[in-house]
């Protein structure tokens, strides 16, 4: 426990013992608590671990989610200007399809959600593409 669990017994056994009214004369007061302090600990460097732990999977997951969005805009780039225009009119038909109301959208609101679309459409054949490498990979 070092230093920092020392520290950490002596703030417990005070709050514990201030919920009694427990008044220590002496530092042995403090040993009644030590079994409850360190199981106190133990918890809360388990709950540390496990939020570290927490945000470096979420930061993962974000990392993955944006190389997928780079990926995505680097398909849509690259598509000639012929099949862009399909598939942004598709994605613009559908939308429209789905929310009647959006043939009152301004032509940004259109355009940014038409893009939206396409994105989700490229991150899926991305997702497809690499599941394929990896069965492929596996046989």
């Amino acid at each position: 426990m070092g230093t920092e669990g020392a520290w950490f017994f002596i703030e417990y056994a005070l709050v514990e013992a201030k919920k009694t009214k427990f008044k220590m004369a002496q530092f042995g007061g403090a040993m009644q608590y030590l079994d409850a302090a360190e199981a106190a600990w133990k918890r809360q460097a388990e709950n540390q671990r496990n939020a570290i732990q927490g945000e470096m999977e979420e930061l993962a997951r974000r990392k993955e989610e944006d190389e997928l969005l780079r990926k995505a805009e680097e398909r849509i780039n690259a598509l000639p200007r012929e099949t862009f225009e399909s598939l942004y009119a598709q994605a613009r038909k559908e939308i429209l399809r789905k929310s009647p109301a959006a043939a009152n959208w301004d032509e940004e609101t259109m355009r940014g959600t038409a893009m939206g679309s396409m994105r989700r459409q490229m991150i899926e054949e991305i997702l497809q593409d690499e599941t394929e490498a990896e069965q492929a990979e596996a046989t």
